[in-house]
């Protein structure tokens, strides 16, 4: 629901946001028994599972009221803005690495191999964020770095307990860095001036591309 809500923060009533809740947390737990206990996906950080449907969910709704309700464009962001944002970025990467292996026993192998191979994605993710937009935009664009940064969580999800040599987690997280800022730099502006969606807080370029490719990615793997 929290990943829905990102695509149309500002532009719903608590009434809608209250039929969206409903409908979704029913819709989720069907989804759920779908992935993990009718196709038997692996997906341990729930890339599919949640990153993924949260995503769909998200845009589908964007797509009903884009065309409904126009959102305000090229709105200043303020300085504190952006270091509540920063703030918020911190800790979500400290902590995605226990929300990735929060399923398993704590002095389990599996769960030590997943909060490795989560910050190993997460960092190789946010070095690839740096690298894609200083090239992309000739200068760094703090807006993409804080939301790109965390495309390594979410990518790594499905495969962080498959993982055992941690050039694979490198790999996956800096190609969800890399994927996740060409999504904020290009997607979003074709999504909003040919499709007229507008995504508020990108959660398509962050949870929606980089849960499909984890997912994908894991299939490799197990492969």
């Amino acid at each position: 629901v929290l990943i829905s809500l990102g695509g149309i923060l500002g532009r719903i009533s608590m009434l809608h946001l209250l039929i969206m809740i409903v409908i979704e947390v029913f819709a989720y737990a069907f989804n759920e028994v779908l992935v993990y206990e009718v196709l038997q996906i692996y997906d341990v950080g729930g890339s599919t599972a949640i990153h993924t449907f949260g995503a769909v969910c998200g845009m589908a709704i964007c797509t009903i009221i884009s065309h409904k309700i126009k959102p305000t464009k090229h709105m200043p962001i303020s300085h504190q803005s952006m270091t509540f944002a920063f703030i918020g970025t911190f800790f979500l990467f400290l902590f995605w690495p226990s929300f990735n292996a929060g399923l398993f026993p704590a002095n389990s192998f599996e769960r030590q191999i997943i909060v490795i191979n989560t910050t190993l994605s997460l960092t190789a993710s946010c070095l690839g964020t740096f690298v894609t937009t200083s090239i992309g935009r000739k200068k760094f664009s703090i807006e993409e770095i804080l939301n790109a940064t965390l495309a390594g969580g979410v990518i790594i999800g499905a495969s962080a307990g498959l993982l055992l040599n941690p050039a694979g987690a490198l790999t996956i997280g800096f190609m969800g860095g890399v994927i996740s800022s060409l999504g904020f730099h290009y997607l979003s502006a074709i999504l909003e001036g040919k499709l007229g969606i507008y995504d508020s807080c990108g959660i398509n370029n962050l949870h929606g591309i980089p849960g499909i490719i984890g997912g994908l990615s894991s299939a490799v793997v197990l492969a």
